[in-house]
């Protein structure tokens, strides 16, 4: 048995994605995201998650992204520890999810690059999301939808 590490995730940024450089250089971002929680008596609750992106996915998501715009995540979960600078015996957790790819949810698009996710056939045990481009896309299926606002959302 093999271990599975694997979380996708769907929400919106709560603030402006953070983009910085470590000390070689490497490109990293992060940003968090509220996902809602549906509870037993029918009221949401939001968990607020951070995301850490690397390299080309951190300068994408600080370009593309902003505070309230919809995002799907697919990552990993990671844990790291440190000692609290003002308090040194307590040991810190930190829990993030490194994002391995980003999407568009639910927002018009803004520049000529969105990507959508499509489902992917002959995958061995399931379907995988990946890009597509608007232009290959048949939108024919999708006119009977209606088209919805921000206003419309309940967060």
């Amino acid at each position: 048995m093999s271990d599975l590490n694997k979380v996708l995730l769907s929400g919106r940024l709560t603030a402006d994605p953070e983009l910085r450089q470590t000390n070689n250089g490497t490109m990293v971002c992060s940003f968090t995201i509220a996902c809602n929680r549906h509870k037993k008596s029918g009221e949401n609750a939001a968990e607020f998650i951070t995301i850490v992106t690397w390299k080309s996915i951190a300068e994408f998501v600080s370009r593309y992204f902003t505070k309230g715009k919809a995002i799907i995540v697919e990552g990993s979960l990671r844990q790291r520890m440190y000692n609290d600078k003002k308090y040194p015996e307590v040991r810190k957790v930190v829990t993030e999810i490194y994002a391995n790819s980003v999407y568009f949810a639910g927002d018009k698009p803004h520049t000529e690059t969105v990507t959508f996710l499509a489902d992917v056939p002959g995958s061995d045990e399931y379907n995988s999301a990946v890009p597509v481009m608007p232009s290959e896309m048949d939108l024919s299926d999708f006119e009977e939808f209606e088209s919805m606002s921000d206003n419309d959302l309940p967060f």
